[in-house]
């Protein structure tokens, strides 16, 4: 995470604000004493942007290669990381469009989607080697999805997704995946709610006031991130393609899971925790500037 901010930031301090944030960001805390495949999976997710963005800025194929060679990873880890494919893919055809030259078109065409495809195929025949092995098993995204407790589906309406309760954000310190009254229904509630404690919950005082506070000081965060993105200039969204594509395919993915499988479960933000990287640097690049 640490290289892939110094190769976007220039300014030291924006370096720093930026770091601190991946570094210190509550849930990733919490999630680092976790046992399970989640901590691996971030790894590679990390490794994968940071190889995609080496070949974005210096049109080298083996540095495409070692990102979807981690994709490929990061399948074999953890399904969530179908996405990386997604934006590999997409990343290419933008490169691919923006070349100007013939003979460099079809040198990134043979090379690249050759590994690209191998990737894919790689990835597909570990997965279905996976669902052979269950006999009960429906769902291709979710492996635990026919076992999920019917407490846990929330509403599936146009309104879950596009509606964001501030006064239940802010007054319940905690989120819940069992109960509405943290706001569970709506996808923006509780998506960042935990990404700030995951499913924490402390019940004495002191807690419960320290976490309205950080729920009311990343809502400050959010907003410096994203109002000032509507004044960047066109140098800055070529400058931050990259990391703007990531950004929106990890959230397309949450949204797309949630959609699929109407549950709580599925609105967690460890799912795409990776995306703290773009969202630090979008953060620290805006406080710089």
């Amino acid at each position: 995470s640490i290289l892939i901010v110094k190769r976007l930031l220039v300014k030291k301090r924006s370096i720093n604000i930026a770091v601190s944030i991946i570094a210190f960001w509550p849930s990733g805390i919490a999630s680092s004493v976790v046992v399970g495949n989640d901590i691996l999976l971030y790894l590679f997710f990390s490794l994968c942007f940071y190889f995609l963005l080496l070949w974005w800025q210096n049109n080298k194929n083996v540095f495409l290669y070692a990102a979807s060679f981690c994709a490929v990873l990061a399948v074999l880890t953890k399904l969530n990381g179908l996405v990386l494919f997604c934006v590999i893919i997409f990343i290419f055809s933008t490169k691919l469009c923006r070349q100007y030259k013939t003979r460099l078109k079809i040198n990134l065409a043979v090379g690249a989607l050759t590994i690209l495809i191998l990737s894919v195929g790689i990835s597909l025949i570990f997965y279905q080697s996976v669902l052979r092995q269950k006999a009960d098993h429906n769902d291709w995204l979710v492996g635990n999805a026919d076992g999920l407790n019917s407490a846990l589906f929330v509403p599936n309406q146009v309104k879950n997704y596009i509606w964001f309760d501030l006064k239940i954000f802010l007054s319940e310190p905690y989120s819940d995946r069992w109960g509405n009254k943290s706001g569970r229904e709506y996808l923006w509630n509780h998506l960042l709610k935990t990404s700030l404690f995951g499913e924490i919950r402390y019940s004495n005082y002191a807690s419960v006031n320290i976490a309205e506070a950080v729920s009311f000081i990343s809502l400050v965060i959010i907003l410096l991130t994203v109002v000032p993105v509507f004044y960047w200039q066109q140098k800055t969204f070529k400058h931050f393609y990259l990391p703007l594509v990531w950004f929106i395919f990890l959230l397309l993915a949450i949204i797309f899971a949630r959609i699929k499988l109407p549950a709580s479960s599925m609105e967690d933000f460890l799912y795409i925790f990776p995306i703290i990287i773009t969202f630090s640097i979008f953060f620290a690049y805006n406080i710089g500037n």
